[in-house]
């Protein structure tokens, strides 16, 4: 019985306040959540109005196989499984609530294993931009129909369930919106007779943790958008791109152009890879790219945007994918695809503008031709023994290409080893990649794009390189070596330790005196700062 009030309790909620249904399906006796069914949750931001959901119910069910206390137990177990999963994908904001119902009498026991998400929606709590329209067309005398591709552009549309009706949602940021009344879309009366009806623009908060913002929402029928998409009107002389709804009924004036995403790149973010100067992985909502649609980088058709997928705990909520960096311009290439826009007056595609700066090495110069001087301490292992050193050195460098973190360079040192003899070396180096530490880091977090581009004063550098030593250890020696090392690097000008280095190669001794001709090399040391004078 108190199953049953429950089911006749949430069945008068429906029509009261309008809802959607969604069903999970379990294996027997379990309550587990399958692939398949985890796919279908991962993709209800994309199919559901969840801005304008104003609480959700979970309603577990069981077959009527065994005994009765412990299906009611299992269909809970299975009600609070799907409520904690979809709390990682649904807004924390909108409230739940979690039902059991045990045995159904159902005859098809695979279908009655299951968990129903009931979503209810709010009738008009939100923030309503316009004015309240009536239902029937409104009489427009203004005969020119003009497509509003730009806001289409720069807007996330997408099909979703709505109150078991297909609607067509448009979501966007631009604050042109706000306060007025000026979107259209059409549909036929029963008289056969094109009407326009206003679209009702609502100011509200979607998305979810990082993505949550508040935007301006609008849904209409997904025929009358698929027919008409959405418009303004004007008064003649109508526009080269002003459509003739009310004879023809259909856009006559649309063909194809390649856009920028403005919404899926004002929606991602990105990380570094590692020895990797060329891309960089970027994260998008699930529910803000279209799977449909064919996505490139830049202006060109050769680069595709491939969307991909990750597994684990956080990972299905979103798509990833590489996008390319272009260093000479400060920024990355643009996320494009091609979508409407009118065929006489095309939209301008800025798909090379510089849309998002993001901070990347290489875009800030350290050194500008001039001398450095440190004060180097190191120890070098070298046949037959260690040699501690210190000694005062002086560096000329230079950058190579585009990327100022390329650097070659001559330095000259010059000092006494730890026994208080001469000890001197010249060395050439040049770098061969360049990181940030942010990108060795396991702990680093995803991030959104900077609006301007950062100066990281502090990376990691791996160089190859040769140096002439000479020095005292028991007798002269003359030693030439070979070397690949890393550096850690500090560019500010007031670091105390602007170089602390790591390096292993071979060296041979001119004097010949070590019982080997060719032997292995080890140093590791730290620059401390002392001053610069530019050239």
């Amino acid at each position: 019985m108190k199953q049953l009030l429950s089911i006749i309790f949430i069945s008068i909620s429906f029509f009261a306040t309008g809802q959607d249904k969604l069903s999970i399906y379990f294996e027997f006796g379990s309550s587990k959540i399958q692939d398949k069914q985890a796919n279908i949750l991962n993709a209800i931001p994309a199919n559901y109005d969840l801005s304008d959901a104003d609480s959700i119910v979970y309603i577990g069910m069981a077959d009527s196989t065994g005994n009765f206390d412990s299906n009611l137990k299992l269909s809970e177990k299975r009600a609070r499984k799907v409520a904690k999963y979809c709390k990682k994908i649904i807004p924390e904001t909108i409230p739940y609530k979690v039902k059991a119902i045990g045995e159904t009498n159902a005859t098809d026991d695979a279908k009655s294993r299951r968990v129903e998400i009931v979503f209810y929606y709010q009738s008009s709590s939100a923030t309503i931009v316009d004015s309240e329209i009536e239902d029937g067309g409104i009489q427009n005398n203004k005969p020119c129909f003009n497509i509003d591709y730009r806001l289409l552009h720069k807007s996330q549309v997408r099909t979703i369930t709505k109150k078991e009706k297909q609607q067509v949602l448009i979501e966007t940021s631009l604050s042109s919106i706000e306060n007025k009344r000026q979107h259209y879309y059409g549909e036929i009366n029963s008289q056969g007779e094109f009407v326009s009806k206003q679209v009702r623009w609502k100011a509200r908060n979607s998305g979810k943790s990082w993505w949550k913002e508040r935007r301006y929402i609008a849904t209409i029928p997904k025929e009358s958008y698929d027919n008409y998409r959405l418009f303004k009107t004007d008064d003649e002389p109508c526009d080269t791109c002003s459509e003739n709804l009310i004879e023809q009924k259909k856009i006559t004036k649309k063909t194809e152009c390649r856009q920028v995403d403005y919404f899926v790149m004002q929606n991602m973010q990105y990380k570094r890879i590692l020895f990797n100067k060329k891309h960089i992985n970027i994260r998008v909502p699930r529910e803000y790219v279209d799977t449909s649609a064919a996505y490139y980088i830049g202006c060109g058709d050769s680069t595709k945007l491939v969307w991909k997928t990750k597994k684990g705990w956080g990972r299905k909520k979103y798509y990833y994918a590489k996008l390319t960096i272009d260093y000479m311009h400060n920024r990355v290439y643009n996320i494009t695809k091609y979508t409407e826009c009118c065929e006489t007056k095309p939209e301008p595609s800025e798909c090379d503008m510089i849309i998002m700066e993001c901070a990347y090495i290489g875009y800030q110069a350290p050194y500008t031709g001039g001398l450095t001087f440190t004060f180097e301490i190191a120890d070098n292992y070298q046949q037959p023994e260690h040699l501690t050193y210190g000694g005062i050195r002086i560096k000329k460098e230079n950058s190579i290409g585009s990327s100022a973190y390329s650097v070659d360079g001559y330095s000259l040192l010059a000092g006494l080893d730890i026994n208080k003899q001469f000890y001197g070396s010249l060395k050439y180096q040049v770098s061969i990649t360049a990181f940030d530490y942010e990108v060795i880091n396991p702990f680093t977090s995803w991030q959104k794009p900077a609006s301007q581009p950062a100066f990281q004063p502090k990376y990691g550098r791996m160089y190859v390189g040769t140096e002439l030593k000479k020095g005292f250890i028991d007798n002269h020696f003359l030693e030439q070596s070979a070397f690949v090392g890393l550096e850690a690097i500090n560019v500010r000008t007031d670091a105390i330790i602007p170089r602390v280095f790591f390096q292993v190669g071979v060296g041979y001794d001119y004097l010949q005196n070590n019982t080997t001709d060719v032997y292995p090399l080890l140093q590791f040391g730290v620059n401390i700062n002392l001053g610069k004078i530019d050239l």
